[in-house]
């Protein structure tokens, strides 16, 4: 009866360690990001996160990279979920 309790939550704790693995795993596109972006009057990385279902810190990171691009720039921020950005005209 022990070991069978003992078994049971082995495969409960298993499951748990699988279906973390599936949730971390995130895609987005590239180009629907980059057009919301462009379309949208200003961005911060929660609005970025909510919008597309990322984690914040992966928002955060494209954010990072589509400055260093020069697609868009840092209006405003204190903290780095505080940021502000807009896109840059042209």
């Amino acid at each position: 009866m022990v070991k069978l309790r003992k078994e049971e939550r082995k495969k409960k704790a298993s499951a748990t360690k699988v279906r973390e693995k599936v949730i971390g795993s995130l895609f987005y596109s590239k180009d629907e990001v980059l057009s919301f972006v462009k379309s949208s009057k200003y961005v911060t990385p929660y609005l970025l996160a909510s919008k597309f279902g990322l984690k914040v810190s992966v928002a955060r990171k494209i954010l990072r990279d589509l400055v260093r691009k020069g697609v868009i720039e840092e209006v405003e921020g204190t903290s780095s979920l505080t940021r502000i950005y807009r896109c840059v005209a042209g």
